[in-house]
């Protein structure tokens, strides 16, 4: 069985608060994150409680043959608008590099376009995150901007890259499902 058919999706639960905390704040995770400080226990279920009642989100755990090994979210939801942005991250160090940012791509374009019936999809990367970047170009995603300094690290700027992906373009895309 190929990763793909491995790595699953389930909703984010209250159970899932303490898991996530240590996940946010892990070396590899915070990095790549705007907010890189140490998250305190209280800062985090403050976030928590927010996001599990906020409408303009869904969170949800990335799980590999069962293990929850990240989360993915979506946020900025406007049904308006017909769009809105997402992020994700591996939590498990072990995990990394083995296809599943991916596996999570594909399902996450297959619920915005086709579940959602949203028009657009939208991210940013810190531009050090080329292996992130390069994967979003991969399934079609264009840049449409840079945000300069938009987060310090190490005491230096660090630009972000805003990319986005049309329902037009995923439908001809040789990887939509």
């Amino acid at each position: 069985m190929g990763l793909e058919m491995a790595t699953t999706l389930r909703k984010v639960t209250k159970a899932d608060r303490g898991l996530l905390h240590s996940w946010r704040n892990q070396d590899h995770v915070r990095f790549n994150m705007y907010t890189s400080h140490k998250i305190t226990q209280d800062e985090h279920h403050s976030w928590f409680d927010a996001v599990m009642i906020d409408e303009s989100k869904k969170f949800w755990i990335i799980q590999s043959d069962g293990e929850d090994i990240g989360m993915v979210n979506l946020y900025d939801i406007d049904f308006d608008r017909s769009e809105c942005c997402w992020a994700f991250y591996i939590g498990r160090t072990d995990m990394t590099g083995k296809g599943i940012g991916s596996a999570v791509e594909t399902r996450i374009l297959n619920i915005v376009f086709g579940e959602l019936k949203l028009s657009k999809l939208k991210c940013e990367v810190l531009a050090f995150n080329e292996g992130v970047i390069y994967l979003h170009k991969k399934f079609g995603f264009k840049q449409t901007g840079i945000l300069k300094a938009r987060v310090e690290r190490d005491g230096e700027p660090v630009d972000s890259i805003c990319l986005e992906m049309t329902a037009e373009a995923w439908g001809k895309s040789s990887l939509a499902a």
